[in-house]
C-alpha cells in the first residue's frame, strides 16, 4: 500500500526545519495543536469510550476549552509589536489560570454537580471561576476583538446589579454564589450548549475542512473556478465568486477567506479592468456568503439545529435557496458590470482546460459528495458524517500521490485546524456567559416582549426593529456569538408573531452578519480594500449593493416561507423559479445593464419587477412580469440592432 507521506516531503529535514524555525511558544503550539486534534477525534468518534475511558460531554467541553486557552496564549500576542515566538510571563500566568479553571471542572465534575443541586458553591470554586473568566475574556480579546468581552462583561455586571437598572433592565440580581453556579458549574454557562456544539460538531467539520484543504483541494477549487469562468467576460470576478463561495462555505471565516483567496482573485479582477473598490467588494461579499450557506454557515448551522430543535438537515434545506439567490445576484452583477464596461476574460493560454482540471482533481469532490450523502440520505449525525468524510480524505492522501502530505504539513494542518476551532470555541464559551445572564435575569424574554410591544403587533415593523437590533448587536463580533445572543433576545419575538422557527432564526443570521460588509464596521470589506489598495468606505458601500439579496430576501422568506422550503411543492417550485429570475433582474437594475445599457425608466422597472418576482405569489409575479416584459423586448431588439450595426461596420 502506498505510504501516506510522500517520498519528497517525508524527509526528516522538513520536520527539523519546521521545528527550528519556531521559538519555544511555536514548538509548544505545534505539539499541543496535534494533541488537541487527536483528542477531539478520539472523543467524537467514541474511540475513548470503546477503550473504557468515559468522559461526560460537559467535561469534554472543559478539556476542549483548556486546549484552546493554552494554544491562544501560546500563539496570540497581547499587543502588536510583541515578539511572536517569545512566551511572556503573563501568557504563562494566563495559561495557568485557564488550566486551573477548566481543570477543576474536569477533575471534580461530580462535586460540581452536587454543589449545583445544593445551590451552594465554595470560595475555591468562585475564585477559579473568576480566574477562568479573566483568561477567557483575554483570549477572546486577542482572537476575536474587544466587542464580545465587553458585551459579556456588561451582562455579568447586569446580572449582579439587575435590581439597580431601570425599565426593562430591572429585575432580581444574582449573588456571587448564584453567578458561580450558573455560569461555571451549571449547564447554561461557559460549558453549556454553544461550547458543547463547538467542541464536537464544529470541531469535526473544521478538522475535515482543513485536512481537505491541505491535501490540495484549495488549489483544485481555485483552478476549477478558473477553468469554468476564466475565459468569459469578467471571468476573474466570477472566479472570485465561485472559489470564495466554496472556501467560505467550508471554513466559515469571513476575514480569513478574504485574506486567503483575495490575494489571488483581487489582482486578477483588477487586471481585466474592474475598479479596485469593486474588485474588493466582490471578494468581500463572496466570502461573507459562507456565513449563510450550508453545510457550515460559519458554524452557526449546528448551533441553530441545537437551539431550535428542528434538526441539522432541516436547517440546511431551509438555508439553501436564499443562499443560492445571494450568489446568483452577485454573479450577474459582476457579469453586467463587465458587459457595461466592455471587459474581456483572461487569455486562453492562462486558463487550464476544464476536462484536464477535473481529471487531475476529481477526487477532491468525493469527500464533499460523501458528506452530503451521509447527511441527506443515510441521515448520520453531522459530526459522524464529517468524521467518515475525513476518512475519505485520508484514503485520498494514501492513494493519490499529489494529495499526499508529509509530517511537517500534517502538523501545520493540525495547527491551522486547532486555531479555527479556538475561534469558534472561545466565541461559544463567552456566548455561554451571555446566555446564562439572559436566561437567569429574564432579560432575553423581557427584550423580546419589548420588541413585540414597540411593534404594536405589526410584523413588518417588528422585522424592521429586529433587523436594526441584529445589525447593531452584530458589530465587531463573530457569527457564532452574534447568533447565540440574537437567538435568545430577538428571535422569540418573531416566533410569537407566528413566524416559522426556521424563518425567524435565518432572519437574525442574515441581519446579524450584514455588519461584516456594511460600514462603519465592514471587517470583510476593509480587509479586501487593503489588498486591492482601495478606499475602505467606498468598498463597503459597493459591497452593500452587491449583497442586496442579504438585505431584501430575509424579509420576504419571513412573510412567504416558500423561499425556505415551507409550503406546498408546487408553491415552492414556482417560488424558486420566479425568485431566481427576480434576483437576475435586480442585478440588472442595480448595474444599469441588461442586454444593453438601460435608461432610468428601464432600470426602475427592472428593480421593481425583480423585487416583485422574488416575493412568492402569483399576483406579484404577474405584476412583475408585466413590468419587465416591455423592457426585455426593447433590450433584445436594441441588442440585435447593435449586433447588425457591428457586422455592417466590419
Amino acid at each position: 500500500m502506498p505510504a501516506l507521506i510522500s517520498s519528497d516531503e517525508g524527509k526528516k529535514s522538513k520536520i527539523v526545519v519546521l521545528w527550528h524555525q519556531r521559538g519555544l511558544a511555536g514548538k509548544m503550539s505545534l505539539v499541543i495543536s496535534a494533541l488537541m486534534i487527536i483528542y477531539h477525534l478520539l472523543f467524537i468518534s467514541a474511540a475513548l469510550a470503546h477503550l473504557g475511558i468515559h468522559i461526560m460531554i460537559s467535561t469534554h467541553a472543559s478539556i476542549s476549552l483548556a486546549f484552546m486557552l493554552v494554544i491562544i496564549f501560546l500563539t496570540s500576542r497581547a499587543k502588536k509589536g510583541t515578539a511572536r515566538n517569545k512566551l511572556q510571563w503573563y501568557d504563562v500566568v494566563l495559561i495557568l489560570m485557564g488550566i486551573a479553571g477548566t481543570g477543576y471542572f474536569f477533575a471534580f465534575s461530580d462535586l460540581a454537580s452536587t454543589h449545583v443541586q445544593l445551590a451552594q458553591s465554595t470560595m475555591t470554586e468562585t475564585v477559579l471561576f473568576v480566574l477562568l473568566l479573566i483568561a477567557l475574556f483575554e483570549a477572546s480579546r486577542r482572537l476575536i476583538g474587544v466587542a464580545l468581552p465587553i458585551v459579556a462583561l456588561f451582562f455579568i455586571f447586569h446580572a449582579l446589579f439587575t435590581n439597580y437598572f431601570p425599565g426593562i433592565l430591572n429585575g432580581r440580581s444574582f449573588s456571587i454564589n448564584r453567578l458561580t453556579l450558573s455560569f461555571y458549574l451549571g449547564d447554561s454557562g461557559i460549558f453549556g450548549i454553544p461550547m458543547i456544539v463547538a467542541s464536537t460538531i464544529v470541531a469535526a467539520f473544521i478538522i475535515f475542512a482543513e485536512m481537505l484543504r491541505h491535501s490540495g483541494a484549495a488549489d483544485f477549487f481555485l483552478k476549477l473556478a478558473m477553468s469554468l469562468f476564466g475565459h468569459v467576460r469578467g471571468g476573474p470576478a466570477k472566479i472570485a465568486v465561485f472559489a470564495s463561495a466554496l472556501f467560505a462555505t467550508l471554513s466559515g471565516s469571513v476575514a480569513g477567506n478574504v485574506a486567503g483567496t483575495g490575494t489571488v482573485t483581487i489582482p486578477l479582477m483588477k487586471s481585466v479592468g474592474y475598479r479596485p473598490h469593486f474588485a474588493a467588494a466582490v471578494e468581500a461579499v463572496a466570502s461573507k456568503g459562507g456565513q449563510i450557506t450550508p453545510p457550515v454557515m460559519g458554524s452557526v448551522a449546528f448551533l441553530m439545529a441545537e437551539m431550535t430543535g428542528i434538526g441539522y438537515l432541516a436547517v440546511c434545506v431551509a438555508a439553501a435557496l436564499p443562499a443560492l439567490l445571494y450568489f446568483i445576484a452577485i454573479f450577474f452583477q459582476v457579469d453586467f458590470e463587465a458587459a457595461k464596461t466592455g471587459m474581456k476574460g483572461l487569455p486562453r493560454e492562462q486558463i487550464p482546460p476544464v476536462k484536464k482540471t477535473i481529471k487531475e482533481g476529481w477526487h477532491y469532490i468525493v469527500p464533499l459528495v460523501t458528506l452530503i450523502i451521509l447527511i441527506v440520505i443515510v441521515k448520520y449525525e453531522a459530526e459522524m458524517a464529517a468524521l467518515y468524510s475525513l476518512v475519505v480524505v485520508g484514503l485520498i492522501m494514501v492513494f493519490r500521490k499529489e494529495a499526499r502530505i508529509g509530517p511537517a504539513r500534517l502538523l501545520t494542518a493540525c495547527e491551522d485546524a486547532a486555531k479555527l476551532i479556538c475561534i469558534a470555541g472561545i466565541a461559544c464559551a463567552v456566548a455561554g456567559v451571555v446566555i446564562g445572564s439572559l436566561m437567569g435575569t429574564g432579560l432575553g424574554v423581557t427584550f423580546s416582549a419589548q420588541l413585540l410591544y414597540l411593534s404594536g403587533g405589526n410584523l413588518l415593523l417588528l422585522m424592521g426593529l429586529t433587523a436594526i437590533a441584529s445589525y447593531v448587536l452584530g458589530m465587531g463580533m463573530s457569527s457564532i456569538a452574534i447568533y447565540v445572543i440574537l437567538a435568545i433576545m430577538v428571535a422569540p419575538a418573531l416566533v410569537k408573531m407566528g413566524v416559522p422557527v426556521e424563518a425567524a432564526h435565518l432572519f437574525i443570521i442574515y441581519w446579524g452578519n450584514v455588519a461584516f460588509i456594511t460600514p462603519p464596521v465592514a471587517v470583510a470589506a476593509f480587509v479586501a480594500a487593503s489588498i486591492a489598495d482601495a478606499s475602505p468606505m467606498r468598498t463597503g458601500w459597493q459591497a452593500v449593493r452587491l449583497a442586496i439579496v442579504s438585505f431584501v430576501v430575509p424579509f420576504i422568506f419571513v412573510l412567504e416561507p416558500a423561499l425556505i422550503m415551507i409550503g406546498e411543492p408546487a408553491q415552492i417550485v414556482l417560488a424558486t423559479i420566479t425568485s431566481i429570475g427576480g434576483v437576475i433582474l435586480l442585478a440588472a437594475g442595480l448595474e444599469g445593464y441588461f442586454f444593453q445599457p438601460t435608461s432610468w425608466l428601464e432600470r426602475s422597472a427592472l428593480l421593481i419587477g425583480g423585487l416583485l418576482l422574488v416575493i412568492p405569489g402569483w399576483v406579484t409575479d404577474l405584476i412583475g412580469v408585466g413590468l419587465v416584459s416591455p423592457v426585455m423586448v426593447r433590450q433584445l431588439l436594441a441588442a440585435q440592432s447593435a449586433r447588425r450595426a457591428a457586422v455592417a461596420r466590419s
